[in-house]
């Protein structure tokens, strides 16, 4: 091969060399353009404002979703990956730990994190800092985690102090060829509100209201008289002069029925008592405490006339008159208990 021959060969060489090189390196720029911008994701919780009581427990759950509505497709727009944290105000809420066989606390994934494939790196709840961490991903070659709106966790809360915890995010998301997702946050809200039961009970022919005992018990409310021996008390408290009463805060504690009693009074009662309850007013006449008003309270009452007997003395003045008589006989042949609360305005 003479010179000339040969120079013209390499040449050749050099310049399909030179043009491979040119494929090779736009392939993966214009790749890599088409891949770095996946559409966001948008993170929020499920009721966005939660309510709940000191003491007791709400849920939350955290979803995911396309930016643009979904479904996506592809495996630069999927969710193969995510990593969040959560932060709270623990002095107001705190997580509930929802694998008691595991260390720590935890919140509860969904059902997309049962299947094979994928796999929770980190599930954490810190109750003294108000920190969740959760960090999931997809294996091998696992179906994306999610590629419509869906449910990524549940997280129950429960009511420590009287307050609103704000919930913020931060975190990303990953496609199956490791480029980040945008995660739009919607941040939450729990409330935390006084569980205790309070509310108003008049006392019908008084001006002064007070002395009327009420009480809260584990059962449901019972049918007619209730009997101490037959209930479990969980607090009891009496009314001030205008007839309002308020427990304290009762953490963990449920209660089935709140009970009013005032002698020569129909009893009251409510249901599953929570928060304000109103105001109800007991009618006079029932001196002998069978929660019924007859001609046995009546035929006590007009032995009594004109005497000072406390037993007869329906409206506490100090004297036994015409005004608990005609009480008595206004409100004849009515019974107890009574459960008709008005609300307060």
């Amino acid at each position: 091969m003479n010179k000339k021959h040969k120079i013209q060969r390499d040449l050749t060489v050099l310049a399909l060399l030179t043009a491979i090189l040119a494929v090779l390196s736009a392939y993966p720029i214009s790749l890599a353009m088409a891949q770095v911008n996946p559409p966001p994701w948008d993170i929020s919780l499920n009721p966005q404002e939660a309510e709940t009581g000191v003491g007791n427990v709400v849920n939350q759950t955290l979803e995911a979703s396309p930016s643009g509505g979904g479904p996506v497709t592809g495996e630069d727009s999927a969710l193969f990956g995510i990593e969040l944290e959560i932060t709270f105000d623990p002095s107001i809420v705190q997580v509930v730990d929802a694998d008691a066989q595991e260390p720590g606390v935890q919140i509860t994934p969904s059902s997309v994190f049962n299947r094979s494939g994928v796999q929770v790196i980190i599930n954490s709840a810190d109750n003294a800092s108000g920190l969740i961490r959760f960090v999931a991903n997809v294996t091998g070659q696992g179906d994306p985690l999610l590629t419509q709106a869906g449910s990524l966790a549940t997280i129950g809360w429960r009511g420590v102090s009287e307050g609103q915890a704000q919930l913020q995010f931060t975190g990303k998301g990953s496609t199956k060829n490791g480029f980040p997702i945008e995660l739009m946050f919607t941040t939450g809200t729990v409330t935390v509100v006084s569980n205790s039961p309070s509310g108003t009970v008049l006392l019908q022919g008084r001006t002064d209201h007070s002395g009327t005992v009420i009480t809260l018990i584990e059962e449901a409310c019972p049918a007619g008289v209730w009997i101490n021996s037959l209930v479990t008390k969980i607090a009891e408290t009496v009314t001030d002069q205008n007839g309002f009463f308020e427990f304290q805060p009762l953490p963990g504690k449920t209660f089935g029925c709140l009970l009013a009693f005032k002698h020569a009074y129909l009893t009251a009662q409510h249901s599953d008592p929570q928060g304000n309850l109103g105001t109800i007013t007991l009618l006079g006449g029932d001196v002998n405490e069978d929660d019924k008003i007859n001609i046995f309270d009546l035929a006590y009452i007009a032995s009594r006339y004109k005497g000072t007997d406390l037993t007869a003395d329906v409206n506490g003045d100090g004297l036994v008159d015409i005004l608990d008589l005609t009480m008595t006989g206004g409100n004849y042949g009515k019974t107890g208990p009574l459960t008709v609360w008005q609300t307060n305005p």
